[in-house]
């Protein structure tokens, strides 16, 4: 299992626990730390990847792909695995059949950039939320979030599998 899913595994995991410090390590890249009032934040901008928890809990992984942060040179593209299959070639039309449903909501975004419109679809699942953006002209992937809801769902084992196993 590459890194990009193994961090998936820690989501509902604390952060002062062994295997998250040892997954941390894993990913061998430099990283900042940053606490606030509701958790704390790691940034891996070389590997276009950000982590964030409530309180001790890791609960959201953001993946850059082609973000305002990655045109800006601040992160790199994220180039690991990415969960449920979903590929960084991927268009909305991929994502939907590779979670098996549409998404329970789609907003359109207009960011800073002029003449550029984003598209974020939401999929909901028991215990996870997958928040894929793409760019309205040809569908590529700007970002990808995983949220986790509620670790006690009964659907989460299974769900872990299905995010971690494509």
């Amino acid at each position: 299992m590459q890194f990009g899913l193994s961090i998936i595994n820690m989501l509902g995991s604390s952060w002062k626990e062994a295997a998250f410090q040892q997954c941390l390590s894993e990913l061998n890249a430099d990283y900042s730390e940053h606490e606030n009032r509701i958790g704390k934040n790691w940034e891996f901008p070389r590997l276009g990847l950000e982590l964030s928890s409530r309180g001790d809990i890791l609960y959201f992984i953001f993946y850059h792909f082609d973000t305002e942060a990655t045109r800006q040179q601040i992160y790199q593209p994220y180039t690991g695995e990415l969960p449920a299959g979903i590929s960084r070639s991927d268009t909305r039309k991929d994502v939907r059949k590779k979670l098996f449903r549409y998404p329970w909501s789609s907003e359109r975004a207009i960011p800073c950039t002029p003449n550029y419109v984003i598209i974020w679809d939401s999929y909901e699942l028991s215990a996870f939320e997958i928040l894929v953006a793409t760019n309205e002209g040809p569908e590529l992937l700007q970002h990808l979030s995983l949220t986790l809801y509620n670790k006690e769902s009964a659907e989460y084992s299974s769900e872990l599998i299905f995010l971690t196993e494509q």
